[in-house]
């Protein structure tokens, strides 16, 4: 089974897709690496310019990697409201290409994912990049740390995937 996760942003968006080995979903040594990146839509266009980049390349993405699962990081409400609802706008580009592929999408909190990973739902970017190290031999290397952040996501929904916790997000 393959788990595509993705980091949305408006600047950057990072994805990563896992496959899970037939031997069980629990362990992540049974994760293999698909690949991992991240979307960058010129900031020199318009919002709305860059939305349609984000939708055609997720779109593309989910042709290419053909996953069954995805999960996508639920918009963490700032004091700053303009970037919380663009944020939602992204999101909804996003949604509307997964859409046409799957609708086994899931939504999950910053704090779930760093829980799922690390064990604590306070941990910091530098903890969780440690702990998929440590479980699955991911060094991000010169990866942006969107595309770290989507890697744990696809990760941690494989981890939770049977255990009910991630809640569907439609």
């Amino acid at each position: 089974m393959r788990i595509l996760g993705i980091d949305p942003g408006s600047s950057i968006c990072g994805y990563g897709c896992i496959e899970i080995a037939d031997t069980g979903f629990q362990h992540p040594k049974n994760f293999r690496i698909i690949e991992v990146g991240t979307i960058k839509p010129p900031s020199k266009e318009s919002f709305l310019q860059r939305l349609l980049i984000i939708h055609q390349e997720i779109d593309s993405l989910m042709l290419r990697l053909k996953p069954e699962i995805v999960a996508i990081e639920k918009v963490f409400a700032k004091i700053n409201i303009s970037s919380t609802i663009k944020l939602s706008e992204i999101r909804g580009a996003i949604f509307s290409s997964i859409l046409k592929h799957t609708d086994q999408v899931f939504s999950t909190s910053p704090a779930s994912v760093k829980k799922a990973i690390t064990g604590q739902g306070h941990a910091s970017k530098d903890q969780v990049e440690l702990a998929l190290k440590s479980l699955m031999q991911f060094d991000r290397g010169k990866l942006s740390q969107d595309a770290s952040d989507a890697m744990a996501i696809a990760v941690s929904c494989g981890l939770d995937y049977q255990q009910t916790n991630m809640k569907a997000a439609l």
